[in-house]
């Protein structure tokens, strides 16, 4: 990582190449296994290091003491190593651009403690909204869910990352919505699978990175909306 505060890069030719309707989550998901199969290596590393990290994680349990009750997952660590780079490959799906390694994993100081930020205040954001019954987790889940896109894309702070999910996100939760739905349907057999070793681990980091990748068409096709574009951001 290194301290500069790099600018954001913009695809308008990608953008304008985005439907003028909606046309679904389920639609948004296949063209984002289709742009994972044209843009594979980041696919494979990412996939790769989860599930050695899993393997590392179960080594390094068995190996301990009985009486030693610490525990350390590999995987969730492993999640912070990627912790920009998931958004970063999702737009690029969405952009039709190619990422070689140096480019998936890329950052600077401010974008990953502005996304570091972000994770946290969404996690505290969804948690409160949850304690507080299931209309306000509505709202929350459709304004925020899209903000790690906009870190990425805009190089922001944490703050005006979510005030910008929600301007783009305002008339569109139920589109948000969708695609958390579509999420949570095909999680259900990698987690069923999260109890076979290594196939578990690879299935749970394949669908990690094809839902951002699903995400950043729908953040690209929120992006040209006319409520959108009328601000300069």
């Amino acid at each position: 990582m290194t301290t500069a505060k790099a600018k954001s890069v913009k695809s308008p030719a990608a953008a304008s190449a985005q439907p003028a309707q909606w046309e679904g989550a389920f639609a948004a998901y296949g063209k984002a296994w289709q742009g994972m199969k044209d843009n594979l290596l980041p696919v494979l590393v990412f996939v790769w290091a989860y599930t050695v990290a899993g393997l590392i994680s179960s080594i390094a349990q068995d190996g301990k003491a009985p009486w030693d009750d610490t525990y350390i997952n590999y995987q969730d660590v492993l999640f912070l190593v990627f912790l920009v780079a998931i958004s970063t490959y999702g737009l690029a799906v969405a952009d039709k651009r190619m990422l070689d390694f140096r480019s998936f994993i890329k950052t600077n100081l401010f974008q990953y403690v502005s996304m570091l930020l972000v994770v946290i205040l969404v996690a505290l954001i969804t948690g409160i909204s949850f304690l507080l019954l299931i209309v306000p987790l509505i709202w929350a889940v459709g304004w925020f869910t899209l903000t790690p896109y906009v870190v990425v894309d805009k190089n922001t702070g944490p703050v005006e990352a979510l005030k910008e999910s929600k301007r783009i996100s305002e008339h569109h939760k139920a589109k948000v919505w969708g695609i958390v739905g579509v999420s949570i349907l095909i999680s259900t057999p990698a987690i069923i699978l999260g109890f076979v070793p290594y196939i578990g681990g690879a299935a749970v980091a394949f669908v990690t990175i094809w839902t951002a990748a699903a995400g950043g068409i729908l953040y690209r096709w929120l992006k040209q909306q006319p409520q959108s574009t009328n601000k300069n951001t």
